[in-house]
């Protein structure tokens, strides 16, 4: 029986009182009411009452009552009528002041007429019949599936997925959990923060250990969504959820999903992938929590969403403060002891605080036996045997178990002397105890997390029912990470002293006595820190046993293999361990040592130096670890450049003022922002650093040298405005007594930097002055004024023609200043320009505009003296240089300049040429054929020879020629991106049929026409062969091309009057030769197609019907499963259905798509193709398309079966 017709069945069988009871409810909800009176049911019973009518609501807004009325009758029909009369006249109120009449019957055979007679009863007041099908229909909502347990009895869900409030009432019913019915203490507005990012992302992931407040953010954030939103909440209670999550999504509302506690729900993928479906693209969001240890694993799944990571951290002293006491006002003395336990933790507090208010334990010191006061009391109700409790730590120490893998699980039970039956029976006993979940007798886990937590802490730290080293030498290193994690989470629990010394102790013992040597590098890459002297002396007798390697790099090479912040080398893994114990310094010293003699290893130890040995927030010495480095750096008796340069490096992210660390979890992470403090502390570190600096540019390594320039030129002057006053102003003059002690004849590039700090420094009026004698040079005046852009000049508005007429200003009075030695002005410009940290583009700018601004004769002159100089001129800006000037000027020019000049100088100065004669044309043409490098000639186009050719069509015989000949690139002819009029004028010059011989010959060996244009213009000749011709070539080639290099080509396809003649002529290509689909569909008919869908149906549906070859039936149908949605498909069978298409011709189609591309779960998509599948169904049904259905549902069936093993997948993932 289907859930609907069970719910008609269930309303007909409730007596009149529980039927007015569970229509209240409805009518609640429904209508979002207020407040209701119930006149007609008896309080506190399911039995009725006189009273007219049986319910009303008074609403505020218009002053006016809604009536209702219910009615249980099987002559309910009758009865309507009868209620709607005694609405009217027995509630002793005008008809005026009654806005509404509802009746919900139980009748679903009203008919029109006895509506329109009842409305007509009811005259001006308006009139809601509400029968049992609207009833039922309704109560099949996700939003009434409490209403629909609680009157009716009828659950087809698996109670996971809530409303807020229904939520927040299964939560705190949880003796484990902290009530979320507390005050929320939000003193930064981060719930509005979070509400209103949730516009830019698909996905809000609040991650932090546990009892944080993740859940309880989240539910406050819940509560702020709009109203007119569906918001759906999950809790796991380990079922599959994905189907309910489903039902529960409102394709006509923006849908907000709360996920608790991620890791534990499962389907997870399922669920989340439901955001990549069309119809949820806009109208789904969600918001997960997770703790901290299970994030690494949820983001990866997420990584292909758009998804804000948003860190839950602890409670600071005040707001703890202000939790606790919302909730008990309690003693100063007892507010220091919960505050002291709960380490900030906001759960803890909570639970101490209610512990406290209701005075049913002595106060306890540890946030263990905070858990312990209630999960000591469940599991001692349980009365559980010794297996039961085995195999509850099993579960936690596995988190989820495969149980039809006892292959897996045979160390494990080993260990602990228990059977595989054994542990099965006990797994379903806990399971009757709700103690742990069981999907499907195939797999199980704990869903309460603080339970797994409890178990493994009582078992390995407060029972010690077994010693960790005997835990170790059965189960390492097949069950490394499963003993990593269960280490982490003791130590965060009990960080006692007798703790820390039993488990070195036994790590010590397992190292010594239980790990081979292939295992040792693993071993100590987890625990070495408990171990330090073991693991430095492993790591040291490694090290003077490497094999020494030399290795080159360059700083470009750094800059570029730096962003990786990999480190796969298990030496450096070890000490990157290390970084985080008391031995840290011992760590760095070996990290240094292992890349004197493996030099290869330079950037993982970058990397290991700038993620484990930066800064500490937690410590009150927070720069330690750097000021740790850098004096290891110190010591070093002698520095390579290879060392120079990982120096040099590291001192760069080290004088940062700011900036974000890497929080690992596992093998993802996040990042936090951070920022230092002003003053000695960071005043001392950058000294250090910049004394390391000075020492190392005295080794006068070039490229070294160059980027310590680089650092001092580009030194964040602008850090003062942030609170760095003291640092910056010490750091200037460190860098003044070091670097720039003698300014009496600096170089170019040292007085530049000097002028930039220098000037910086004035600007934002530093009281100590750095460079305080120090007067710039004429030379460096000349380049502060030719390197200034416009932003140097804007002042509160950007006003561009003001800008470029006060800059052109201060260039013409330089260039006036110097007017009598223009070579020398040039050279002094040529100086900076040679030099990579000054060479900045405005100098040639500045150029082009003095150059504008000249008379005839100075440009003349200026040109030519620029020519002489040290100077070099972009090629790009031959042409503008040539084009103010006649020919003869120009051949003037270049005839006087004394040095050998760029070729391209003497074409620009021929191809700018006003007039073009006889003579012009022979001196182009000996020019071409005189060419010593044709390359410089693909830095023209077609376009410039333009005029020549309009005169003389052999200049263009000579350029294809060279086209031919391999010298000219088909770049030359068709650029890269032009504008429709630029690309007719090419076809102009060229001609159709040469262009178009052109295009096909260099497809796929020149990126060319990137905008499309050109092609565009080509299809203009309505030529079904060029159309046919340059698919066929793609395919040739597709082997070698990245398909979407030519997607403005096919959609310009669509733009000719014969592509479906051309894309035909393509098709019959493609089956005849077998390749419509091979290896994937034809990717340039895919594209084709998608580029306009509604001409390529038009396309499709026309070749179906013209056609009866049934290889291209098929082909054109498996190819529209490739790129048309689903309800197309379906239009196509309604065409394929009327060719009478048998059977086995319904096997070759592929029904399903006969691959897929996702990531994350497959669930969502094969849903799509089960529920294709059974509309496909709907149309060949009948006893003459029985052949066909038995096709379909063997497909589905198999769908079917492909998604269990999918959820079952997912569960375990």
């Amino acid at each position: 029986m289907s859930r609907l017709n069970r719910i008609q069945n269930e309303i007909k069988q409730l007596e009149g009182g529980k039927f007015q009871k569970l229509c209240d409810s409805y009518l609640y909800r429904k209508r979002s009411w207020g407040n209701i009176v119930s006149l007609g049911s008896m309080e506190g019973t399911d039995k009725t009452t006189k009273g007219i009518p049986d319910t009303y609501f008074f609403d505020n807004q218009i002053n006016r009552y809604v009536l209702v009325m219910y009615g249980t009758r099987a002559d309910s029909t009758a009865k309507l009528e009868i209620d709607i009369k005694e609405a009217i006249e027995k509630t002793k109120i005008s008809k005026k002041d009654i806005q509404e009449i509802i009746c919900c019957h139980t009748s679903s055979n009203l008919t029109v007429a006895k509506d329109k007679e009842l409305r007509e009863l009811a005259g001006s007041i308006e009139l809601t019949l509400i029968g049992i099908d609207t009833l039922s229909h309704d109560l099949l909502q996700f939003k009434y599936q409490d209403i629909t347990k609680e009157f009716l009895g009828i659950i087809e869900s698996t109670e996971q997925v809530w409303n807020i409030e229904q939520f927040i009432s299964v939560h705190d019913k949880s003796k484990t959990n902290a009530p979320l019915n507390t005050s929320y203490i939000d003193e930064t507005q981060t719930i509005e923060e979070l509400v209103e990012g949730l516009n830019d992302y698909q996905i809000l992931l609040l991650s932090g250990v546990s009892g944080t407040g993740k859940t309880k953010l989240a539910i406050e954030i819940c509560k702020r969504l709009p109203l007119n939103s569906n918001v759906i909440c999950v809790k796991s209670n380990s079922m599959p959820v994905y189907q309910d999550v489903k039902d529960a999504l409102d394709s006509n509302k923006v849908n907000y999903l709360f996920l608790d506690d991620a890791n534990t729900i499962t389907n997870f993928d399922a669920i989340v992938n439901l955001l990549r479906l069309e119809e949820y693209e806009q109208k789904l969001k969600i918001i997960i929590t997770v703790r901290d240890y299970a994030l690494s694993g949820i983001i990866n799944q997420l990584k292909s969403f758009k998804t804000k990571i948003q860190k839950v951290t602890l409670m600071s002293d005040k707001q703890i403060e202000l939790l606790i006491n919302s909730i008990n006002k309690v003693s100063t003395s007892n507010l220091r002891k919960i505050m002291k336990l709960s380490h900030n933790n906001p759960r803890i507090a909570v639970i101490a605080a209610i512990m406290t208010k209701e005075k049913k334990y002595e106060f306890i010191d540890n946030e263990k036996e905070v858990l312990g006061s209630y999960y000591n009391q469940i599991i001692k109700e349980n009365s559980l045997s010794p297996n039961e409790k085995i195999s509850l730590f099993i579960l936690s120490f596995k988190h989820k178990l495969n149980l039809t893998d006892k292959e897996s699980l045979g160390e494990l039970l080993k260990f602990f002397k228990i059977d595989f039956d054994s542990f099965l029976l006990a797994i379903r006993q806990l399971h009757d105890k709700e103690l742990c979940d069981i999907f499907q007798d195939k797999a199980a886990k704990i869903s309460d997390q603080s339970l797994s937590d409890f178990v493994i802490i009582d078992f390995i730290a407060d029972n010690k029912v077994f010693k960790v080293r005997d835990f170790f030498i059965s189960l390492f290193p097949e069950n490394a990470k499963e003993i990593v994690e269960m280490l982490v989470l003791v130590n965060n629990f009990k960080s006692s002293n007798d703790w820390i010394d039993y488990l070195t102790a036994e790590i010590k013992y397992v190292y010594n006595e239980g790990i081979i040597d292939v295992d040792k590098e693993r071993f100590l890459t987890q625990y070495g820190v408990l171990i330090p002297i073991e693991a430095l002396a492993y790591v040291n007798e490694k090290i003077q046993s490497a094999n020494p390697s030399e290795y080159q790099i360059s700083q470009k090479e750094f800059e570029e293999k730096k962003r990786n912040n990999r480190v796969d080398d298990p030496i450096i893994e070890i000490l990157c361990s290390l970084s985080s114990g008391e031995r840290f310094n011992d760590a760095g010293i070996l990290l240094m040592e292992y890349l004197k003699r493996r030099q290869d290893k330079v950037y993982e130890v970058f990397s290991a130096i700038k993620s484990n040995f930066d800064i500490e927030e937690d410590r009150n010495s927070y720069l330690e670890k750097r000021f740790c480095i850098f004096e290891i750096f110190s010591k070093q008796e002698t520095i390579n450049e290879l060392t120079a340069l990982l120096i040099v490096n590291i001192a760069e992210k080290f004088l940062e003022f700011s900036g974000e660390k890497l929080i690992s979890y596992g093998q993802a992470g996040g990042f936090r922002h951070y920022r230092l403090v002003d003053g000695d502390y960071l005043i001392e570190l950058h000294t250090k650093i910049f004394y390391m600096l000075f020492e190392i540019f005295n080794l006068e390594y070039v490229e070294v040298n160059n980027h310590i320039d680089k650092l001092l030129f580009n030194y964040p002057v602008y850090e003062v405005e942030n609170c760095f006053l003291e640092t910056v102003s010490s750091d200037l003059k460190c860098i003044e007594n070091l670097f720039f002690k003698d300014l009496s004849k600096p170089g170019v590039r040292q007085e530049a930097i000097v002028f930039k700090l220098n000037s910086e420094a004035k600007k934002l009026k530093l009281k100590s002055q750095p460079f305080f004698e120090y007067e710039p040079s004429i030379r460096q005046k000349i380049y502060e004024i030719f390197s200034s852009n416009g932003l140097d000049y804007m002042a509160e508005e950007f006003d561009y023609e003001k800008i470029q007429k006060l800059r052109i200003k201060n260039l013409s009075e330089v260039f006036g200043e110097h007017s009598n030695d223009w070579l020398w002005l040039f050279n002094v410009l040529a100086e900076y320009q040679s030099d990579e940290l000054l060479n900045k583009y405005e100098l040639e700018e500045s150029l082009l505009l003095l150059y504008l601004k000249l008379n005839v004769e100075d440009k003349v002159k200026m040109l030519t003296v620029l020519l002489n100089s040290d100077f070099v001129l972009s090629y790009y800006n031959f042409n503008f240089y040539m084009e103010k000037l006649s020919f003869e000027e120009g051949k003037n020019i270049l005839s006087s300049i004394e040095k050998e000049l760029d070729e391209r100088w003497y074409l620009s100065n021929l191809l700018t040429c006003k007039s073009i004669n006889k003579d012009r044309i022979q001196e182009l043409i000996l020019f071409l054929k005189e060419l010593k490098n044709y390359e410089k000639i693909n830095t023209f186009n077609i376009l410039s020879f333009e005029n020549y050719i309009e005169k003389d069509r052999a200049i263009l015989d000579v350029l294809r020629n060279k086209l031919g000949e391999g010298k000219i690139l088909g770049r030359f002819f068709i650029p890269d991106y032009v504008f429709e009029d630029i690309a007719k004028r090419i076809i102009n010059i060229v001609g159709y049929k040469d262009l178009k011989e052109i295009y096909l010959d260099i497809l796929g060996s020149e990126e060319v026409d990137k905008s499309g244009e050109i092609f565009k213009s080509l299809l203009e000749e309505q030529d079904i062969n060029f159309i046919y011709l340059f698919l066929v070539k793609l395919n040739a080639l597709r082997g070698s091309l990245s398909f979407a290099k030519y997607d403005a080509q096919l959609e310009r396809i669509w733009t000719s009057e014969v592509a479906e003649d051309g894309i035909r002529k393509y098709l019959d290509f493609l089956i005849r030769e077998n390749r419509v689909i091979y290896v994937g569909v034809d990717p340039y008919l895919e594209g084709i197609f998608k580029a306009n869908t509604e001409r390529a149906l038009e396309f499709v549906k026309a070749e179906v019907l013209d056609t009866e070859d049934e290889n291209r039936l098929v082909n054109l149908y498996n190819l529209s499963l490739e790129i048309f949605d689903d309800e197309v498909l379906l239009q196509l069978f309604e065409l394929l259905k009327d060719k009478d298409i048998d059977a086995p011709f319904f096997e070759k189609l592929y029904l399903t798509m006969r691959t897929h591309s996702w990531t994350g779960s497959l669930v969502p998509l094969l849903d799509k193709e089960i529920n294709f599948l059974n509309s496909l169904l709907d149309i060949f049904e009948g006893i003459k398309y029985i052949s066909h259905a038995l096709v379909i549902t063997t497909r589905i069936d198999s769908l079917r079966k492909q998604k269990e093993k999918e959820l079952l997948s997912d569960y375990l993932r």
